[in-house]
C-alpha cells in the first residue's frame, strides 16, 4: 500500500489533474503526465489579495517551485473531504 498524505486547510483553488493546464493558459500541474498513472494535486492557499495576485502569475507560468502556498503532489488516488462551516468549530 501507498503512503497517505493529508493535505489540510482552506484552498483558494484545488484542482486534480491529469493534463498540465488549468482553464485557458494556467499551467497548474507543470509536472502532469497522463501516461504515468498518476494523478496531480495543487493547492492554491488562502494569503492575502496581494500575495495572491503574485502566486496566480507564478500558477499561469507553471514556476512556482518553493512558493510556500502552493503545495503540489502527485498521488494514485485522492480523496476529497469537504467541511461545513459549522462541523470546524466542533
Amino acid at each position: 500500500m501507498g503512503k497517505i498524505v493529508a493535505i489540510g486547510g482552506d484552498g483558494t483553488i484545488n484542482e486534480v489533474a491529469n493534463g498540465k493546464f488549468l482553464g485557458v493558459g494556467f499551467m497548474a500541474a507543470p509536472e502532469a503526465d497522463m501516461a504515468d498513472g498518476l494523478l496531480d494535486i495543487m493547492v492554491l492557499k488562502d494569503s492575502g489579495s496581494l500575495k495572491m495576485l503574485d502566486e496566480l502569475t507564478n500558477l499561469k507560468t507553471g514556476h512556482y517551485a518553493g512558493e510556500d502556498k502552493i503545495l503540489y503532489s502527485k498521488a494514485k488516488k485522492v480523496l476529497i473531504t469537504l467541511w461545513r462551516e459549522e462541523s470546524r468549530s466542533r
